[in-house]
Formats: C-alpha cells, structure tokens, sequence
C-alpha cells in the first residue's frame, strides 16, 4: 500500500463513553491520505470493540491492542507502526476540529516548516469554542525561522517553565523522518508531561516551527482525565519520582542536543534538579525503611559532591547545604516544600482552568 500523508496515533485506554465522539471527529474528516492508527491500552470497558467497529466502516482505522503499558507504551506502539509522512496524535476522549490535518498540511508546505501547529481549546466535555483558547508559544510571531530563534523562543521556555510555552502534541503534525533519524520515543515510566520531553527532543531538529492562531483542537477537560485528577490521586512518591525521571530525561535531552559545552550554566541547573527530584523520591519512597533511606541520602550526597553540582538561589544553596552539614533535617525541609507546593497548585487550580 502506499504510504499515507499523515498518520494519526491515537492512544485508547477505557474511554468507551467518549470514545465514539473522537472517532467520528476523525472520521469527518476531509482528507482521504490518512490513516488513523487505534491503540487500545488493554481495555476492558469495551473501548477496543468500538476501535474495531470504526475500523469495519472506515479503511483508514487501524487497530493495535496489547496488554496494558500506560499511554507511552501505547504511542510508542503507534509510531513503530505509523507510515505517513507526517505525525499527528489525538487523546481518545477528545475532538479534533474539521479540515485540522489540511489546514497544518498547507501551513507546513507555505512555510516550509518540520513543525506545524494550531491553536487548542481548553474546554469542558459540552462546550466546543467558548473555552481558554491556548497557542503554542508566547509572542506575535506565528513562524519561527532557524535553530537560534527556536530554542530561544520555545525550547528554552520549555526545559526551564520559565514562560508560557504550551507542550502539548495534539494540535500539531512532526515530520516522522525527523522523528526516526533522531530515534525520538516516549520514555517509559515518565506519567506526567511525557508530551513535553517528546517535543523537546524533536525541537532540536527543527529548521522552521509554524502556527496558527484558529483553534484546531478541543481538548475537553473531565474531572476523571489524568491531568485534572494526577496531583490528587497519586501519592507523593509516585508524582516526585516521575519529576526525578523527567528532570533526567531533560538533561539527557539538553547533553544529546550538543548545547551543555555551550551552555553550562544551564547544564548545571538540571542537573541539580535531578539531584533535588531524586531526594524527593527517596524522602518519599514508602519501601525504603530508616536505614536503606539513610544510605540513599548518604549516597546522593557523595555524587553531588564529586559532580561539583552548582546551587544557585536561596532554595537550591538550603538544599545543599542542608544535605552536606544536616542530612538527618532534609525530610522534614522537602516535605515543607512539597506541602508548599500543593498549597500553590490548589490557589493556581482555583483561579484557572489550565493548571491541574
């Protein structure tokens, strides 16, 4: 068969209930060049039977199924088995707006970009337009040219959280030989912002980012999706151990890209957050008695000292010094910040649809 334009990865995973809406989104759709590749999860609500009736009446459904391995598993799966020339992903209990593949395939071809994206819509499960409408990175300029102004503009504002820069994949087609020529997957065990490290990665492949402004995508907000409920179902160690993972995989990221030798204070920075995460997980971590946490702490303190990791600002300085001179007051000092923290992320939550 020849290959597809695009290829759609849709990862499923018990959304029966919703399931059918996003499908006929994808279904509607005015291109023919396109296949949309179902990866069911593992469900046991009945989501693969409906992937499978969809795929019955329309040519362009493919199905996958395997045990459960979470949504990163699921993507991978995808993209090993995706054919297009380009790469689109949709969440299985949303709604791609109509003609949203034409449109980003006009948008890469005029501007001859490796990524196009489009605007997404915050909403709730009933509304289609009337929610916070999100574009992918802050500033008037809707195409970036060149790596200078794209690590500058988006990449940079990405790995730090220091500005308003969306990473959400959704709204947006990757080119899938970029994709392969840098071996870019998602990493297994990350269950929060996986997405960001995957446009991370391919960012640093990128000659030309275009976008607009049009909202392309609904991603509709429940009160059971994984990014509303994540902070309030999962315990401390699962969340902070997911933060150690992410801050590792950014600064293999940063270090793989060639931009550590030219930046090394920025280097030093994440690689201090993977010290400070992976205390967190220990303090956190409900396996490890007294003894073996102990240990552990003892250990970190020896590579931090022997990597001569830079502490920079009042919070970093505490933590080093505390865990060079007063080991024993660390779990106390980071369960305060973590405390502090969720006390931020609740008065952040209640002011605005965006933060989970």
């Amino acid at each position: 068969m020849n290959a597809p334009r695009v290829s759609v990865i849709v990862p499923v995973y018990n959304t029966a209930a919703r399931l059918p809406a996003c499908l006929e989104s994808l279904r509607t759709q005015d291109l023919s060049d396109v296949e949309f590749i179902l990866v069911d999860d593992g469900s046991t609500d009945g989501s693969l039977a409906v992937c499978r009736d969809y795929a019955a009446r329309d040519a362009r459904f493919r199905v996958l199924s395997g045990p459960n391995g979470g949504v990163c598993v699921a993507r991978n799966r995808g993209l090993d088995a995706a054919r297009g020339d380009w790469i689109a992903f949709c969440d299985s209990d949303d709604r791609v707006r109509p003609a949203i593949y034409t449109t980003l395939l006009a948008l890469a071809a005029r501007e001859r970009a490796d990524l196009a994206s489009g605007a997404l819509c915050d909403c709730g499960p009933e509304k289609t337009a009337d929610g916070v409408v999100m574009f992918p990175f802050a500033g008037a300029a809707e195409t970036l040219r060149g790596r200078a102004e794209i690590l500058a503009r988006v990449f940079y504002p990405l790995l730090l959280g220091t500005r308003r820069v969306n990473g959400y994949l959704v709204a947006s087609l990757f080119r899938r030989d970029l994709i392969e020529a840098r071996k870019i997957r998602f990493r297994r065990g990350i269950t929060m912002c996986e997405d960001e490290m995957f446009l991370l990665d391919y960012l640093l492949s990128v000659t030309a980012l275009a976008a607009v402004r049009k909202p392309l995508y609904d991603y509709l907000r429940f009160e059971t999706s994984a990014c509303t409920t994540y902070y309030r179902r999962e315990g401390d160690w699962k969340r902070e151990r997911n933060w150690f993972l992410r801050a590792k995989e950014k600064l293999r990221i940063f270090t793989a890209g060639g931009l550590a030798d030219a930046d090394p204070a920025t280097a030093q920075r994440l690689a201090f957050l993977v010290f400070y995460h992976e205390a967190q997980a220990i303090c956190c971590d409900p396996s490890l008695p007294w003894g073996q946490r102990r240990r552990a702490l003892a250990d970190l303190r020896t590579r931090f000292r022997r990597e001569r990791i830079a502490a920079r600002g009042f919070g970093a300085k505490l933590f080093a010094w505390v865990l060079a001179w007063a080991r024993p007051l660390l779990p106390l000092l980071l369960w305060a910040k973590r405390r502090a923290d969720e006390i931020k992320r609740r008065v952040e939550h209640a002011g605005s649809p965006n933060v989970p």
